[in-house]
């Protein structure tokens, strides 16, 4: 009786070592991408980011584009979509090339530091909280 069992036990045995290795292989190869969806921002966009800018738990976008010599922040919805970019040009120097975020001042918000070819500098923008605000939204000052 010992010899019928071990033959069973070994073919269940490398049944399940078989589907563990071909089941991951299966869903990976069944991953994707969906469908582009395009967002309207500054002329030229070269760079971008993404941080949580107003502290909602949803991922936020920002964009340094050259043309137009500004940021642009779109802020995420949540669900893989974003609102339409508002964009910030005070402090932005000529042609920012490239933006990265960060809590420069330690208050908590994230900021932004976008260096500016034309210009030869890196324009720190500072996001500040504005508490009368009932829907909050990160506004970013220079």
């Amino acid at each position: 009786m010992k010899t019928k069992i071990l033959p069973k036990c070994l073919f269940i045995l490398s049944f399940a070592i078989l589907s563990i290795i071909l089941l991951p292989l299966s869903a990976f190869a069944e991953r994707g991408f969906s469908s582009a969806v395009n967002y309207t921002v500054g002329n030229i966009p070269v760079s971008v980011t993404s941080g949580d800018f107003n502290k909602d738990g949803d991922l936020d976008l920002a964009v340094a584009n050259v043309n137009s010599s500004n940021v642009s922040i779109l802020l995420g919805v949540g669900d893989g979509s974003f609102n339409s970019a508002v964009n910030y040009t005070v402090g932005v120097g000529n042609n920012p090339q490239s933006v990265t975020s960060g809590d420069f001042d330690k208050n908590g918000n994230l900021d932004l530091a976008v260096t500016n070819a034309n210009s030869s500098n890196v324009s720190i923008l500072l996001n500040i909280e504005l508490l009368f605000i009932i829907n909050y939204r990160g506004i970013f000052l220079c």
